[in-house]
């Protein structure tokens, strides 16, 4: 898969479609805000294949309300793995220890922020 198109001082970004496959395939959209247990939608046969359809529903007893699914990005680089979350619902860490990186994954997130919301941009 070719690198992405990313205008930062990096040598390779990969793209946003490499982040969001196992990001959408591991990490719930919401889980209970008590025990964690994540949340789904109810699972129905359309044309062969099984689909998730419907509003999200906690499997727990609980009673908590639901929050975002959390991601990890233990070598966060420029910020895609981030920026795939942001765009999904899931909250996000990153960790990232060259500063110079982190620099660019703030600077990448404001910027894609802005675009989304831009009366909100600082």
């Amino acid at each position: 898969m070719p690198t992405a198109g990313f205008r930062g001082g990096h040598f390779a970004a990969f793209p946003l479609s490499l982040a969001e496959r196992p990001l959408l395939a591991t990490t719930p959209e919401r889980v209970c805000a008590d025990c964690g247990e994540p949340w789904h939608r109810a699972l129905e046969r359309r044309d062969g294949r099984l689909l998730a359809v419907g509003d999200l529903e906690p499997t727990c007893m609980c009673g908590a309300d639901g929050v975002p699914g959390v991601v990890l990005d233990p070598f966060m680089d420029t910020g895609t793995t981030a920026l795939a979350a942001e765009k999904h619902g899931r909250d996000w860490i990153g960790i990232e220890l060259n500063p110079k990186y982190a620099a660019m994954a703030e600077e990448r997130l404001r910027a894609e922020r802005a675009k989304r919301q831009p009366w909100q941009a600082a």
